[in-house]
């Protein structure tokens, strides 16, 4: 009898764990129900141009913008030492409520000739630090990695997030419950130069807070 249940211990704890198993989704599972980046399009290398994306969730009834951030972190070619974006105390930009965003990726010139721009969406209670990508990689839903050439090609990692260019909102909605700006502001150029959709909707962002 006690070599019986010598034999039965060992077999019923296999069971029993193999039973804990099936009954947790695996994480390739549970990482579907995850909203995801898409990059609409890659500012290109030496220029001061807007990054923009939009956020895919599996259940767009669902989706509370407000939850997330997106943060972008610079790095130059190889070195280890990278800057969040686009500031160091602003260190993310909203999701807006079509699931779009945009970061003035180059605000400084030094940023311009940035190989690597990594792209994070992050929870909206956790804050990035000024070098820490690795932190924000560990709180992120999901990451991208764009790396850039100075003949302006550029790859994106993962390459299926990168959307179609009609994916890109073309427009600013307006209706009878919102309100128009005339927003006569300027980020570079001249006084007077016409900003673009991305522009305008980032300094919304910004001064709605």
């Amino acid at each position: 009898m006690k070599r019986l249940s010598h034999h039965l211990f060992p077999l019923a704890f296999l069971l029993l764990s193999l039973a804990l198993c099936l009954a947790v989704p695996s994480r390739a599972y549970a990482d579907t129900a995850k909203p995801t980046l898409g990059i609409t399009h890659v500012p290109a290398y030496g220029t001061r141009e807007f990054l923009t994306g939009q956020i895919q969730a599996p259940d767009p009834s669902t989706f509370d913008p407000s939850a997330y951030h997106v943060t972008l972190y610079v790095q130059i070619n190889d070195e280890q030492q990278c800057w969040v974006k686009p500031t160091k105390l602003t260190p993310f930009v909203d999701v807006l409520a079509d699931g779009s965003f945009a970061f003035d990726s180059a605000p400084e010139q030094s940023d311009r000739s940035a190989t690597y721009l990594h792209v994070l969406l992050i929870p909206a209670s956790f804050t990035p630090e000024l070098h820490d990508l690795n932190a924000a990689k560990a709180q992120a839903y999901d990451y991208v990695k764009i790396t850039r050439a100075s003949d302006g090609s550029y790859s994106i990692d993962p390459a299926d997030h990168e959307l179609a260019s009609q994916s890109k909102p073309s427009g600013l909605a307006v209706s009878d419950g919102k309100i128009a700006v005339d927003v006569g502001l300027y980020t570079s150029g001249n006084p007077g130069d016409t900003l673009s959709d991305d522009q305008i909707r980032l300094l919304l962002s910004q001064a709605a807070k």
